[in-house]
């Protein structure tokens, strides 16, 4: 395990830094191409955040499957088949 992560095995949850866009006034953009005029190749920043993720296998039974979720909430958007 790495020193950015932190595991509580009793309370199932996982500490990590995760990554974030920092706030900016503008759009964020990445060139995947080496720019021109000094121009940089990213328009933002990463900030680092601690996080707790939860273990979600132990409310498993009480959260709803999209599969028992009535049309149209349930819209399967990557069927190619067609209408």
């Amino acid at each position: 395990m790495n020193e950015s992560t932190h595991t509580d095995a009793t309370a199932g949850r996982v500490e990590a830094l995760l990554n974030y866009l920092d706030v900016t006034a503008e759009k964020p953009v990445t060139f995947m191409y080496k720019t021109e005029n000094g121009t940089p190749q990213r328009s933002y920043q990463n900030v680092k955040h601690t996080m707790s993720i939860l273990n979600g296998r132990a409310v498993d039974e009480r959260v709803p499957k999209l599969d028992d979720v009535p049309e149209p909430y349930a819209e399967n958007v990557w069927d190619d088949r067609g209408p």
